[in-house]
């Protein structure tokens, strides 16, 4: 059951814990997904052995890639234009079984 607090005279909340639970798992998924990206970042631009970046945090391994010509810009432009069509795919199957569900569901 929920619980009830005041803000001052005639001003009284329901606290709801249960939906303030429901929030938890949410919280404990971003953090999952987030730790990697994160991790990674930290990793490209922090200094280590045998890297281009060696004192202190820096884009020094990013200026070595460009450098290298390994093609980064080709790379990274490949990788939106994937990323787009995803997206856009997904989308147009998602607007096409909503409309599916309107007319075909039964009502």
């Amino acid at each position: 059951m929920g619980q009830t607090r005041t803000d001052g005279p005639g001003q009284v909340y329901r606290v709801d814990s249960r939906r303030q639970l429901k929030r938890l798992p949410r919280l404990d998924r971003i953090q999952q997904f987030s730790f990697p990206l994160l991790w990674s970042l930290a990793a490209s631009v922090s200094p280590q052995a045998s890297s281009a970046q060696v004192n202190g945090f820096g884009l020094g391994n990013y200026t070595t890639l460009f450098k290298y010509g390994a093609e980064l810009v080709q790379f990274l432009l490949n990788s939106a234009y994937v990323a787009l069509l995803t997206v856009a795919i997904t989308l147009m199957v998602r607007g096409a079984r909503e409309l599916l569900n309107r007319h075909l569901a039964p009502v």
